[in-house]
C-alpha cells in the first residue's frame, strides 16, 4: 500500500465510509473512536446552550450524525461546526425546533468573535477626513464587533441562558428582530437596534465607500448613524484608496 492509498484508506476509515476492512486493521477502530469523542467533545465546547436545550444523549446522537455525514474543508479542529446550523436546520430530528438553528448561529458567531483591542486613533477626525474625501474611504465595523437578525426568537432563547451579565436585558420586552454584538475582552455583550441601524451596519459589515452609504442611505442619515457608531467605538474608517 503506497502512501496515496494509506491515506486514502485513513481517511475513509475514520469517517466511517469503509466497512470492508481486514482484520490486520481491526484494532484501528480505537483511534477512530478517540478521534469521533474528540470531534464530539469540541461540537460540546462549542455549542454548551445547545447541547443544554436538547439534553446530553440527544446532542451527542446528532453530533456524531453531522461528524460522520458532513465534510469541512479546514484541518483545524477549531473550524468544526462552522455549518452545524445547516445541518441542525436540515436534520429531520430537530428540522421542526425552529428556533434551534439560531442559537447554533448565534453560539457560532459569538465564539468567532475576537477580543476588543486598544483603539487609540482619533474616528472624529478620520470622520472629518472622510467627508473631505468621500470616494477614498471604505467604513468597516471593528471585528470584536458584529450583527445578528434573529427571526425566530433563537436570541431570547439564547439570552435566557446568560449568566447575569445579561440582567440589564428585559427579555419579557424585545422589540426588535435586530442585534449588535461586542466582545468587550471580558464578556460579549448584546444590544437591540432598529431595522434601520441593523440595514446601515449590515452595509458597512460590507465595507463600503461613503459615498455609496450617502446614496444609498442619504447624507444626513449616514452622518447621524455614524455618530452614534464612533462614539460607541464600533467601527473602523479605513485609508484612501489608492489608485
Amino acid at each position: 500500500m503506497n502512501m496515496l492509498q494509506w491515506q486514502t484508506f485513513c481517511s475513509e476509515y475514520f469517517a466511517g465510509t469503509k466497512t470492508n476492512i481486514t482484520q490486520q486493521y481491526k484494532n484501528l477502530s480505537i483511534y477512530r473512536d478517540n478521534i469521533e469523542a474528540v470531534h464530539i467533545n469540541a461540537l460540546k465546547i462549542s455549542f454548551p446552550i445547545v447541547r443544554e436545550l436538547l439534553g446530553d444523549r440527544f446532542f451527542i446522537k446528532l453530533a456524531r450524525d453531522y461528524i460522520l455525514n458532513t465534510q469541512w474543508r479546514s484541518h483545524s479542529i477549531d473550524d468544526l461546526g462552522c455549518n452545524f446550523d445547516q445541518f441542525i436546520l436540515n436534520h429531520e430530528l430537530t428540522q421542526n425546533i425552529t428556533y434551534l438553528s439560531e442559537v447554533v448561529s448565534i453560539e457560532w458567531l459569538i465564539q468567532s468573535l475576537p477580543e476588543k483591542r486598544n483603539n487609540n486613533v482619533d474616528l472624529s477626525l478620520q470622520l472629518k477626513k472622510l467627508f473631505e474625501n468621500s470616494e477614498g474611504f471604505t467604513i468597516g465595523l471593528l471585528p470584536h464587533i458584529n450583527i445578528f437578525e434573529s427571526s425566530r426568537g433563537g436570541m431570547t432563547i439564547w439570552l435566557e441562558h446568560q449568566k447575569e451579565s445579561f440582567n440589564s436585558i428585559d427579555i419579557t420586552n424585545i422589540k426588535t428582530s435586530y442585534w449588535l454584538l461586542e466582545n468587550n475582552g471580558i464578556d460579549v455583550k448584546v444590544k437591540q437596534i432598529d431595522k434601520d441601524s441593523f440595514s446601515f451596519v449590515k452595509a458597512i459589515v460590507k465595507e463600503k465607500n461613503i459615498g455609496v452609504l450617502c446614496d444609498e442611505f442619504g447624507s444626513d442619515n449616514v452622518i447621524q448613524e455614524l455618530i452614534s457608531l464612533i462614539q460607541e467605538n464600533n467601527i473602523l474608517l479605513k485609508c484612501p484608496v489608492t489608485r
